[in-house]
């Protein structure tokens, strides 16, 4: 007969379909569906009406929302899993009731979704179980007093068994104490819950067999377990952890040998639930070996869970609070290395703690001071993460009276003001801007305006919000690359038709900012002095190119060859001074249009760097 039940938790569920749709049936009902984009596994609890005798579980899935496989456990037993089809050949339109036969007794059934199928239908990678049926029989309220006398002799065989260190005798009678405590067999047509992948079966054949006598014999009970990790919402769903190495045994020594069991487990829940509890421990003065659990802190922000990252910097808070006066630096270190990290939420709660620390008991001077460490070489430019969140994060220590010539050094060493990445660009105006209202001397912004482009250092002074002390000194034109012809002429006076030719392309350049100054609209003009034209393509670049790909651009608009261009010397000075680019460069001149799009390209980073 079919069993009632209620839904007690999920892991989240999307706003308009709650877990509690599970708890009737309808045409009408909507079903649980987890949240989007959200974390796996996800799980959904369901408490039956009483103790029962589970038969079978029916559940219908989601048409497009499917889960790969669900996950079983009744009470902390795990069944198995039952496999979901990804239903393409349906178009994502009829919905799959997966019947399984079990043989389970318990209060608690709990599904366990580990990922979905990725379709085109589930933009969001959901996961959704429309409805749940129980079918099974209630347990007697009475149970057999022969039944309870045998197995009551059996436990006490099993125990002095361990006791005499004769262990294949205790699995005997374990075996039949499981035996008797099992349900009848249900019947053998339908489907069955598949059971646990051969990976596991294989993995708990290998543990050498002196390891699963220690673990039988000192295996903890669950008073023992629940006094572990007392505290921790989950603690009484999570399963086993496995046996420990000798290589534990400083960790044991600090925080016990159960939640070291569960700190170094395979299963991300018990890692994470270890977690928490320690950071309860180190809050209530539990623990003494501070320097230990800040280890496993720094150790566990690297998880490649998520979650377990989150737990583990909350943690490494809390460790360095309770015990100031250890040695942080390595801990600061892989919280500035998670400020790059790719997921949001990892980058926001690395800033949380780095604030937390920095107004605690690392302070503002050393975090700054690990801050502005950065590795030039081995940063590819493109990863702009690095050194924009250090750049956010130094802004908002600047006011704790951290000391600035560092932090000019690295705005310098890693060319902030003129990054390729906007984001990066950005980050450095505001953080000078906020150095300017600290200082009452602005004698150190002066070496950074010099460094500006003219449209920079307008918007510079625009986010400081007053004029400069000191007026920077106007920044000397970028110098051509060095060539024979050049070399020639800076000795020999401007000729007359040189004179012209400049004021020519100074006239050009003006008609050019008037016209709205985009770089693809420039003809070149006539002229005969490659210097003239090598300076008014250099102003565009100084003025208008804030990255590469706009000085590419700068460049094309000058270098690409014209249709029906019929002016000959209007290509001579082009070619000369591509040709003498393309020497500083170590390349040749290009013959086809592809080559020389490239070479414009390679032109464009260097002159931009």
């Amino acid at each position: 007969m079919s069993v009632g039940f209620r839904v007690v938790s999920s892991s989240g569920c999307e706003a308009s379909y709650p877990a509690s749709e599970l708890n009737r049936h309808s045409p009408q009902t909507r079903g649980w569906q987890s949240p989007k984009f959200c974390d796996y596994p996800q799980e959904v609890v369901l408490e039956l009406a009483d103790e029962v005798d589970i038969r079978e579980v029916q559940i219908l899935s989601h048409e497009s929302k499917i889960a790969t496989r669900v996950e079983l456990y009744v009470d902390d037993r795990r069944l198995g899993y039952l496999s979901l089809d990804a239903n393409e050949r349906s178009g994502y339109r009829a919905r799959e009731l997966k019947s399984v036969y079990v043989r389970a007794r318990g209060r608690y059934l709990r599904l366990v979704a580990h990922k979905c199928h990725v379709n085109r239908e589930n933009l969001f990678n959901q996961v959704g179980i429309v409805a749940v049926n129980v079918i099974g029989e209630a347990c007697e309220a009475e149970e057999d007093p022969l039944a309870a006398a045998q197995l009551a002799k059996l436990e006490a065989a099993k125990r002095r068994a361990v006791q005499v260190e004769d262990y294949d005798r205790a699995k005997l009678i374990k075996a039949e104490i499981e035996r008797l405590r099992a349900p009848p067999s249900p019947p053998t047509t339908g489907s069955v819950v598949e059971p646990p992948p051969e990976e596991e079966e294989e993995e708990e054949e290998e543990i050498p067999q002196q390891q699963q006598q220690e673990a039988e014999e000192e295996a903890p009970s669950l008073e023992e377990r629940r006094e572990a990790l007392s505290g921790v919402e989950t603690q009484t769903e999570l399963p086993e952890p496995e046996p420990l190495s000798q290589e534990a045994s400083e960790i044991v020594s600090a925080i016990g040998e159960y939640r070291t069991r569960c700190l170094l487990s395979k299963n991300w829940l018990l890692r994470d639930a270890a977690i928490a509890k320690l950071g309860l421990m180190i809050r209530s003065g539990e623990i003494r070996d501070v320097e230990t659990v800040t280890g496993i802190a720094k150790v566990g922000i690297d998880d490649k869970i998520p979650q377990v990252s989150l737990s583990s910097m909350g943690l490494a808070v809390a460790a360095a609070r309770a015990q100031p006066s250890q040695r942080l630096e390595p801990l600061v270190r892989v919280l500035v290395a998670k400020l790059a990290d790719n997921q949001p939420r990892a980058r926001d709660k690395a800033l949380e703690s780095l604030e937390e620390l920095a107004a605690g008991p690392v302070g503002a001077s050393s975090l700054a001071s690990v801050l502005v460490v950065l590795d030039k070489r081995h940063l590819i430019n493109h990863k702009w993460r690095p050194i924009a969140a250090r750049l956010r994060l130094l802004r908002k220590l600047v006011p704790e009276g951290i000391a600035l010539e560092p932090i000019f050094n690295f705005v310098r060493v890693h060319d902030c003001a003129s990054h390729t990445a906007a984001v990066v660009r950005n980050e450095t105006r505001d953080l000078i801007a906020e150095i300017s209202k600290r200082i009452d001397d602005d004698t150190p912004l002066v070496a950074v305006f010099d460094a500006l482009r003219p449209k920079q250092r307008e918007e510079y002074l625009q986010a400081i919000g007053r004029p400069l002390a000191i007026k920077p000194p106007h920044r000397k034109p970028p110098k051509p690359p060095p060539s024979s012809s050049s070399s020639s002429s800076a000795q020999i006076p401007p000729s007359s038709s040189s004179s012209s030719s400049r004021r020519a392309a100074e006239e050009e350049e003006e008609e050019i900012k008037n016209e709205g100054g985009k770089a693809a609209v420039v003809v070149v003009a006539a002229r005969d002095d490659a210097d003239a034209f090598r300076d008014l393509i250099m102003k565009q670049l100084e003025d208008q190119a804030f990255s590469i790909d706009e000085a590419y651009s700068i460049l094309k608009a000058h270098f690409e060859k014209k249709q029906n261009d019929d002016d000959d010397d209007e290509d001579d000075v082009r070619d000369a001074v591509l040709k003498e680019w393309c020497a500083e460069i170590g390349s040749t001149e290009p013959t086809i249009d592809e080559d020389r799009d490239h070479l414009l390209k390679q032109v464009a980073t260097w002159l931009f760097q």
